[in-house]
């Protein structure tokens, strides 16, 4: 079985809202299933409900400086303050592993 590629032709009116994202999720839950199958814990999911720049008020300015945005956001994190959830995200990812965006977490938390 080849995880490693998924092919999606058209995203344009799949879902209520047209978001591709929300109806890509399935198909995404369904092939992290499949790979853990094969080796348990091999596949993992993480989802921001909203995108990452509304997620952490990170304002662009044409989209060409996100790499950068996204490190001085990661540069200004105290630990000791409130955590944000991609930081969670990537401390579960290297330890424990006990975050689950499974598909409940994702319909309990769609936007219409």
């Amino acid at each position: 079985m080849k995880l490693s590629k998924l092919k999606i032709k058209n995203f344009r009116g799949l879902n209520s809202n047209n978001n591709p994202a929300w109806t890509l999720n399935q198909t995404i839950w369904t092939k992290i299933k499949e790979a853990n199958e094969i080796k348990l814990n091999l596949a993992r999911r993480y989802v921001h409900i909203t995108n990452f720049e509304k997620a952490h008020n990170i304002t662009l300015s044409g989209g060409k400086d996100k790499p950068l945005k996204a490190y001085q956001f990661v540069k200004q994190i105290v630990r000791d303050k409130e955590v944000p959830d991609c930081l969670k995200w990537l401390d579960d990812i290297v330890g424990k592993q006990e975050i689950l965006h499974d598909m409940d977490y994702i319909e309990n938390n769609k936007q219409t």
